[in-house]
């Protein structure tokens, strides 16, 4: 039994891997995890291409590489999508539960579509690849709409710090993001705060300026699940990710 790394030709994966993770972009990855596993991109099996670009992931992770945070968020929505697109379960009843109880009991948020009916995918006819990356390209674009949304309604930052020292920090912060940032102007928390020596310095110097950079638009934070890894993303003069 072949593991799912092992499905993907040796040869092309090398290649792949140190070519990708330089400056890659999950449109990319996909085509060519299309192209090596010969697949057709006009009828594309979802499953075998979600496992396929999880394997290189896995791999990457393997490796040590740093793999560009498009990368990381497009795996974790194509998952959601290979799930969604075997679940035997109606798009309404998905998604009332994938909500959880604390938002069934009331809890008010943001009138943002929900994703899961963004990624419903039609098994019984034929998917193209075009439709594949058209369909995760609008599920990322509905997880920064629906970030954006929340921090606009959100109460309002009452930190206690001097004026000059925030605007200092949130210069410091918007200069590292930029830095760090792949093709598609993203990264990730985690990677940001490598560069801090202490908790206390990840909260005063990175997480409360990125909070204040999120408020003003200036970038966007995502996180795709409670506790897990949180997506930075610069925006442009107005406001919007950028593309």
């Amino acid at each position: 039994m072949t593991s799912g790394t092992d499905a993907i030709p040796q040869s092309k994966q090398q290649l792949n891997l140190q070519e990708f993770v330089k400056n890659a972009t999950w449109r990319e990855l996909l085509v060519e995890l299309v192209d090596s596993n010969q697949l057709d991109p006009w009828n594309i099996d979802i499953v075998k291409v979600v496992d396929s670009y999880i394997a290189v992931v896995r791999k990457m992770q393997v490796m040590d590489l740093h793999i560009p945070a498009n990368i990381v968020l497009a795996a974790s929505i194509l998952l959601r999508m290979k799930s969604e697109t075997i679940n035997i379960f109606p798009v309404e009843e998905a998604a009332y539960a994938e909500e959880g109880p604390e938002l069934q009991e009331g809890r008010i948020l943001p009138e943002v579509p929900p994703l899961i009916s963004k990624l419903r995918l039609q098994p019984k006819r034929k998917i193209t690849l075009e439709e594949l990356m058209n369909a995760l390209g609008d599920a990322i674009k509905i997880n920064e709409k629906r970030e954006r949304v929340v921090i606009e309604r959100a109460a309002p930052l009452n930190f206690v710090v001097e004026k000059d020292d925030i605007d200092e920090k949130m210069n410091r912060a918007y200069k590292l993001v930029k830095a760090n940032a792949d093709r598609e102007g993203m990264t990730t928390f985690g990677h940001l705060a490598k560069g801090f020596d202490s908790i206390e310095n990840i909260l005063l110097g990175l997480f409360v300026p990125l909070l204040f950079l999120a408020h003003n638009r200036q970038l966007t934070l995502m996180q795709d699940e409670f506790f897990k890894e949180i997506f930075v993303k610069l925006s442009d003069e107005d406001g919007k990710p950028v593309k």
